[in-house]
């Protein structure tokens, strides 16, 4: 789970690391407001979750009540990366001496934590390695030890951080290795942390991924999550479901529905979808609610969907898929309305019954397969894709 620049940041705040006073505001006579309150210049900041906002333009310094409304009202139309803005975060400005790089992440090659740092920030971590090289040091960090005041000593020495910012670095790197480990992030950055000419440190942004895995036992995390109907309805279903947005790249090419059995499955048969030269419109894994009937809660909603070409079902499992089977078959005959072409490939625990229920299904719509490439080729001819590799 990725949070929003405001909410990282409202987590920093609540454990006293410094933050520029702020409002988060989703119209432009709410950016006037908030300038009224803050005054002097502000910042006003597109409210996504991504990266390349500053390259976008979607971060600009405002002067006044009448500039942070006009610049709020243009942001507020636009799209970065994709992804729509229908929030800002206005911000005091805030005066900079020197601007530097933090961050805690999980190494997954170590699977412990990763302390990087840098006395040059405010720009992409990867320009920053590619650019100057010799300023991000690392240390990966014990668990059973945790980030003690001496490794942060040496990480700032290293990384030639001002020695009168020093001891509050100190202080700052256990407070966010505290943060990391609380609320189960994967990734806590702080880029650019700013030392003031008043010589204090300031988070100006900030990016936090927390482990989804972990969000049952972080309630507050819960609340903050924005779930479309389709997205609630797959998780009650106990089924994994990534909608993916049309790629210019991919203009042209049939979009693909895909339903998969485990993460890895799901993730093969979107590559292979590609290879074939279909265009995946989503990642799904029923395998958690295959069981519940998950397979007819996927179909379902790529069934509502209007931007599918075709959908391929394909998996290996342990668990009977004859339960998969007769979902896959009664959410067909639901939705008679759809003239989508289904290529069914199930392998594994009782696919000899599986098989048996799809060839009893007399629905024009359904086709089956015996192995993972013939599903996804036939899905993207079917589809209507004139030549396919063979």
């Amino acid at each position: 789970m990725r949070l929003y620049e405001h909410q990282a940041k409202a987590i920093l705040s609540s454990h006293h690391i410094p933050v520029p006073p702020g409002r988060v505001v989703e119209t432009a006579e709410g950016a006037e407001r908030a300038w009224l309150d803050l005054g002097g210049e502000v910042m006003i900041k597109a409210q996504v979750l991504s990266g390349g906002r500053g390259k976008a333009g979607a971060v600009r310094r405002v002067s006044t009540a009448q500039e942070a409304r006009g610049v709020a009202a243009e942001l507020l139309g636009i799209s970065v990366a994709g992804l729509p803005v229908r929030k800002l975060l206005v911000e005091a400005a805030v005066s900079i001496a020197q601007e530097c790089y933090v961050a805690i992440l999980t190494d997954a090659t170590q699977a412990a934590p990763l302390v990087m740092l840098s006395s040059a920030g405010g720009i992409e971590i990867e320009s920053l390695a590619r650019e100057h090289p010799g300023s991000l040091v690392r240390m990966t960090i014990d668990v059973l030890d945790g980030l003690r005041p001496y490794h942060s000593r040496w990480l700032l020495s290293r990384a030639q951080f001002p020695p009168a910012a020093r001891e509050d670095m100190v202080t700052l790197l256990a407070t966010l290795y505290r943060i990391y480990c609380e609320y189960d992030a994967r990734l806590l950055e702080i880029n650019p942390l700013a030392i003031t000419e008043q010589g204090e440190l300031v988070a100006l942004d900030a990016r936090m991924i927390v482990d989804d895995n972990a969000l049952a036992r972080q309630p507050r995390l819960r609340e903050w999550r924005e779930l479309n109907p389709a997205e609630r309805e797959a998780e009650r279903a106990r089924i994994n479901y990534v909608s993916l947005p049309d790629a210019p790249a991919d203009e042209g090419r049939p979009r693909i529905g895909i339903i998969g059995t485990g993460a890895g499955m799901a993730m093969a048969n979107m590559d292979q979808v590609a290879y074939f030269g279909g265009q995946p419109a989503n990642f799904m894994d029923v395998g958690p609610g295959m069981m519940t009937g998950g397979a007819r809660t996927a179909m379902e909603i790529l069934l509502r969907r209007n931007d599918l070409d075709a959908i391929l079902v394909s998996g290996y499992s342990a668990g009977p898929l004859e339960i998969m089977a007769r979902d896959v078959v009664e959410a067909l005959a639901a939705h008679p309305e759809k003239r989508l072409p289904v290529v069914v490939r199930l392998q594994g625990h009782h696919d000899v019954e599986a098989r048996a229920v799809l060839e009893n299904c007399t629905d024009a719509r359904l086709h089956l397969a015996d192995d993972f490439d013939e599903a996804a080729r036939r899905v993207v001819a079917l589809a209507g894709q004139q030549e396919v590799p063979t």
